[in-house]
């Protein structure tokens, strides 16, 4: 069964390379816990460098929650392990969603409580998708291909794990209150925006290496190199002192 699973994904894998007019690389969605998402994954992974070795490959990552009440799961902390040791070696970049923050921000922001959180949850990570490749898909001046999105967030080749936020947290056509970018950039680093357990409050452990906010709406730039020097001046988040800090930011329709 799984080597006929192998064939077909394959096929389809070369299949569309092949009508590609222009492949820069893959998009994978996959969860580290369960049999396939792990198992398959980390062999699509493994595939995928062998067969395109100079193309690149970016991954939306499902992490298990940590408390043990979350998942009845046994092999989840095998599968996880097993798989993180493939994104550390195959990947150039790893969007890392935790799957307690998810149903944590899904709680907290459903539209009703008879929305199912699995679909609120799908709806948010393809809401992540579509913004962190509105740049390809919507050229501008920066940003219009994956390898200046992956050079933006990654510092260096080991440190390729990505941290994602998302703000305003809305659905279908809620109202949003008119805000500024400032206010916008505060809210990102925010936990209850954030789709990873990691906060990056005052007073918790963590340090930040490098950052991309993508900015929708029309955004004056003055707006924007304020937002940035009062971000340094709240000190909002803790900046390594070996390593020269940016943030990128990039506004678009």
């Amino acid at each position: 069964l799984f080597r006929e699973a192998e064939e077909a994904l394959f096929d389809i894998f070369e299949r569309e390379a092949e009508s590609s007019d222009y492949l820069e690389g893959f998009q994978i969605c996959h969860s580290i816990s369960g049999g396939t998402g792990s198992g398959m994954g980390s062999h699509a992974l493994e595939k995928i460098s062998d067969r395109f070795p100079k193309k690149l490959v970016h991954t939306y990552s499902v992490f298990p929650a940590m408390q043990k009440e979350a998942s009845d799961v046994i092999v989840q902390p095998y599968n996880s392990i097993l798989t993180v040791a493939r994104l550390i070696e195959h990947p150039n970049s790893v969007v890392v969603l935790d799957n307690a923050a998810l149903h944590r921000i899904s709680s907290e922001n459903a539209p009703s409580k008879s929305t199912s959180s699995f679909d609120h949850i799908n709806s948010m990570v393809s809401r992540i998708m579509c913004a962190a490749t509105a740049t390809l898909r919507f050229p501008g001046p920066m940003y219009t291909r994956l390898i200046h999105l992956i050079t933006a967030l990654v510092a260096f080749p080991p440190m390729r794990f990505i941290q994602t936020g998302l703000s305003p947290l809305r659905e279908g056509e809620a109202a949003v209150l008119k805000t500024s970018v400032n206010d916008t950039l505060r809210r990102l680093l925010q936990s209850r925006s954030l789709m990873s357990s990691a906060g990056m409050e005052k007073g918790v452990d963590h340090c930040l290496l490098s950052g991309l906010a993508l900015l929708q709406g029309e955004i004056d730039p003055k707006e924007i190199f304020a937002a940035i020097v009062k971000l340094k001046e709240r000190q909002d988040v803790k900046l390594v002192l070996f390593f020269p800090f940016y943030i990128h930011l990039e506004a678009g329709c």
